[in-house]
């Protein structure tokens, strides 16, 4: 879980700091990883963890591309 943080973490970031393209690269990159360790977490046969498990990454790799999208786009119009 604590990547799910770190996805929004990234997207709130970048999306405050850089430009709006790095910031998406960013924030999906982060997405990514995180749905990578879920998915071998849930493939790996060690523990019971449920398939359903794979749409918490999604779903935090969506909110962090609003939230990024929202940010990039709110600084750019401030600083026009």
């Amino acid at each position: 879980m604590p990547l799910l943080a770190l996805v929004l973490v990234v997207a709130v970031v970048l999306g405050l700091t850089t430009s709006r393209r790095v910031a998406v690269i960013g924030t999906a990159a982060a997405t990514a990883a995180a749905y990578v360790a879920f998915t071998w977490a849930v493939v790996d046969g060690r523990g019971d963890d449920p398939v359903w498990l794979l749409a918490l990454p999604a779903l935090a790799g969506a909110s962090g591309l609003w939230i990024t999208q929202r940010l990039a786009g709110n600084r750019a119009t401030r600083t026009s």
